[in-house]
């Protein structure tokens, strides 16, 4: 692989997060352009890391940084469109946060391991966000 193929996703990481969201007539982020960006940067971000875990794990701080925001992020527009999380959406986002935790302190095939199924987890946990927005 070329050098600088493997950083590609960063780079697109890089440019979807600086996109601005488009705002409506009262100043509110347009709903479908706001999630856009993070679910993009969210999917080239898990597609990097379940093809090679040790991306994953040489960048646990800035992993759980991304998972953090996400999964606020995913909570703070739902308030904001006046919609319920529930008690499932709410178990799954804890046990994705949870899984960073676990993650950083896992080696090995283990953490191979814990790597598949959080990545399962946060797609998961990315497409109930996805479908009661509307994305």
């Amino acid at each position: 692989m070329l050098p600088h193929r493997r950083f590609a996703p960063l780079l697109l990481m890089l440019l979807t997060g600086c996109s601005g969201a488009r705002r409506d007539a009262a100043g509110h982020a347009d709903s479908a352009s706001s999630s856009a960006p993070m679910l993009s940067a969210m999917h080239v971000h898990l597609d990097s890391a379940a093809g090679n875990p040790l991306i994953l794990q040489a960048d646990m701080a800035g992993h759980k940084r991304r998972v953090m925001a996400f999964v606020a992020g995913a909570r703070s527009e739902m308030a904001r469109l006046g919609m319920h999380s529930g008690s499932a959406y709410e178990a799954l986002a804890d046990s994705v946060t949870r899984d960073v935790d676990a993650l950083a302190s896992a080696s090995g095939p283990d953490f191979d391991r814990l790597a598949g199924a959080h990545i399962d987890r946060v797609r998961r946990l990315m497409a109930v966000y996805d479908m009661p927005t509307g994305r």
